[in-house]
């Protein structure tokens, strides 16, 4: 939460040369990042050169951090040398202890995207929480959607919103906030303000595959879903018939 002021050469992150190949400018102004300064650059120099211009921490941020690292360590110590690092990139987003070995074997295998938070742990979670308040619990919907939306708002703020996070957390809450106030929840008009606020809040979701992937998954159950259900319906009528 500080303002620094360190001195050092500024470095740019390289574009694209030709059409198709990684952009690096582009991958890391997504995360609000433009610019880099080399490390032993910076460690080099002398204290006075670093300044500090505004004391400051984000208070929550600072806490969920400490916490997040707590549950690392505690899913390290007690878990195995492999199911740790494991567990704790599928519940933290935390890879940084995983064996690269491992973690290549995954992406080689196809299955790297079960290390990944994404919008199905998301709406487990927040919808599981919500249904044992309200049918175990039996709280009314105020409390039982408050609780639910505020413990998932705080996790998904702990593990880093990506793109699908972020999208099945404000459908959720729209779903939620459907139930409490007695109205439809309604999928594509959910859909759409998710996505037209995550774009709001960053444009450069719009040349995120991660983006297309994620909202074109929904979109495809959305178009899909009813035209299965009518196919296994008038099959089902046949086949009686039959």
């Amino acid at each position: 939460g500080a303002t620094v002021q360190i001195y050092g050469r500024l470095g740019a992150f390289e574009e694209a040369r030709n059409p198709g190949n990684f952009d690096a400018r582009e991958y890391y102004a997504k995360q609000g990042i433009y610019g880099f300064c080399n490390l032993e650059e910076v460690r080099s120099m002398e204290k006075e050169r670093v300044n500090i211009l505004e004391e400051g921490s984000y208070w929550l941020q600072e806490r969920l951090y400490l916490f997040r690292q707590s549950w690392k360590e505690l899913l390290l110590i007690n878990m195995s040398e492999n199911n740790g690092p494991i567990l704790s990139a599928m519940l933290l987003a935390e890879k940084s202890e995983m064996d690269p070995d491992l973690k290549e074997l995954y992406q080689k295998n196809g299955i790297s995207h079960i290390l990944a938070i994404s919008g199905l742990h998301v709406s487990f979670i927040g919808l599981g929480i919500y249904e044992c308040l309200r049918r175990k619990l039996h709280l009314s919907y105020g409390i039982s959607g408050g609780v639910s939306i505020a413990v998932l708002g705080v996790y998904v703020l702990m593990i880093g919103g990506s793109v699908s996070v972020v999208r099945a957390f404000i459908m959720l809450l729209l779903r939620i906030g459907a139930e409490v106030t007695g109205r439809v929840y309604d999928m594509p008009t959910a859909l759409a303000l998710s996505a037209a606020i995550s774009v709001a809040y960053n444009p450069y979701y719009m040349t995120d595959a991660g983006f297309y992937m994620s909202y074109g998954a929904i979109v495809g159950i959305v178009v899909l879903l009813p035209r299965v259900k009518k196919m296994w319906r008038e099959r089902s009528m046949s086949s009686k018939k039959g």
